[in-house]
């Protein structure tokens, strides 16, 4: 009976443990995406080390619900990060709204300050493996307002 006790008595520790370590991963990504919280305006945009002026402008807006808001399109985006990845990963799914049909795209980030890097393909494309303008989707952001 001693035995079985501790038994029990020792999987509960590591439950416990692991509820705190899942538990300290969601800080970590709530606080990040708190970081995230504003508009930014995309300064630079190449895809595969090609610029792509077609994206340079333009505004997005996240949220604090894990929301981007950008205008036009029948598309809802919402965000999901894990900053624990290195590099840093974000999520991308593009919900249509007249199908509701969802797309989700595999991304990279790195925040400093005022200045968002990310790095995403398309839908079919794997998670880039660095940040940088050679990547198949690369677009540098800068703050223009924040969200209070």
């Amino acid at each position: 009976m001693r035995s079985y006790c501790l038994f029990v008595n020792f999987l509960m520790s590591g439950f416990l443990m692991l509820v705190g370590l899942v538990s300290a991963e969601e800080e970590s990504s709530i606080k990040q995406r708190r970081l995230l919280v504003g508009t930014w305006e995309i300064r630079f945009s190449a895809v595969k080390g090609i610029d792509y002026p077609g994206e340079v402008g333009k505004r997005l807006t996240f949220t604090s619900e894990g929301r981007v808001l950008r205008s036009g399109g029948d598309n809802v985006i919402t965000f999901k990060l894990n900053p624990a990845a290195r590099p840093c990963h974000i999520d991308f799914a593009l919900t249509n709204q007249k199908d509701k049909s969802v797309l989700v795209v595999k991304g990279v980030y790195r925040l400093t300050g005022d200045v968002l890097e990310i790095c995403a393909g398309t839908p079919e494309d794997e998670r880039p493996k660095t940040i940088s303008k050679l990547e198949i989707g690369y677009q540098l952001l800068k703050r223009v307002a924040s969200s209070k």
